[in-house]
């Protein structure tokens, strides 16, 4: 299937982009592009003209079996929001990053802003000491608490751009 996307992307000139490519880009001039994103069975088509979507579609509904949505609300994990009167639109990662908060039960922890003051110190003495202190921390799952949470800055970065506290 993905040979045959990308060769019939190929032969209608659609150049996919090395730096990911599940998307590819079909240049008609300055105000006139497709641009096609596939993950999976998922796929986003955005363009200034529709004319091109339409002909497009056709085209694929020949090859593939398709479903028609016009507005797209979630993809991958992406809740996306639009206004086609004021031309914008917002991609959020809420509902991801509320899971990751309530999975790790850090949901009510407080918002500090990063970075941190130059004059913070941290201390050893901060770390568990106790036995029992070390048993508890060994129980938190910190290595992916803090990779869901990088997974959510990396894809989209202006989601998180504060540090979780418990104080």
């Amino acid at each position: 299937m993905v040979w045959k996307i990308g060769h019939l992307f190929h032969n209608i000139n659609f150049k996919w982009i090395e730096a990911d490519p599940t998307i590819y880009i079909q240049v008609h001039d300055n105000d006139n592009f497709i641009i096609l994103a596939i993950y999976v069975d998922d796929r986003i088509m955005v363009t200034p003209n529709l004319v091109l979507i339409s002909k497009l579609w056709t085209l694929l509904e020949k090859e593939f079996q398709l479903i028609y949505e016009s507005n797209i609300y979630y993809v991958v994990g992406l809740h996306i929001i639009h206004d086609r009167i004021n031309k914008w639109f917002l991609i959020t990662q809420d509902d991801y990053l509320n899971g990751v908060l309530h999975g790790y039960n850090m949901f009510n922890y407080n918002v500090i802003s990063t970075p941190l003051e130059a004059r913070h110190i941290l201390f050893k003495d901060d770390c568990p000491n106790s036995l029992d202190e070390q048993e508890q921390m060994a129980l938190v799952p910190y290595a992916q608490k803090v990779g869901n949470l990088m997974h959510s800055r990396v894809y989209i970065q202006n989601q998180t751009p504060h540090t979780l506290s418990t104080n």
